[in-house]
């Protein structure tokens, strides 16, 4: 009985082991692209890579624990809940909301994790795309 429990102790700490470094590896992929990643579960923000924090001029701190559609335009707020609700997969673009209040255009694409209900999100600031469209 006793051998058991230490077997038991000994597997739930390497699985917390492998766990802790997996969240620090994709803490480490995440903050090195070059979009915006928000994992978030029911519209709310769980958790934001650096750029993401960047694109919207605000610390991690100030997006955690919010709706994610606080940081869209009035006018996408619909669109946007609507693709949260079907779990839209595909890319689609919408205006976003910076922390000063500042209105930008954005291309999202989502995902939601099949195991767990989260969903990861990568946001890309399309504003220098749409600058050279009209330039064309």
């Amino acid at each position: 009985m006793l051998i058991r429990s230490i077997k038991y102790a000994i597997e739930r700490k390497k699985l917390e082991t492998e766990r802790i470094k997996s969240e620090e590896r994709f803490k480490l992929l995440s903050d090195a692209s070059f979009e915006g990643v928000v994992i978030s579960r029911n519209g709310i923000v769980l958790d934001v890579n650096k750029h993401f924090s960047n694109i919207l001029g605000a610390e991690r701190e100030d997006v955690i624990g919010k709706k994610i559609t606080e940081f869209v335009a009035p006018e996408h707020k619909d669109l946007v809940s609507d693709n949260l609700i079907k779990n839209r997969e595909e890319p689609y673009e919408h205006i976003a909301q910076k922390k000063d209040g500042t209105y930008f255009p954005v291309e999202i694409h989502g995902r939601t994790l099949p195991n767990n209900g989260l969903r990861l999100t990568a946001i890309r600031d399309m504003t220098r795309y749409k600058d050279a469209e009209k330039t064309i």
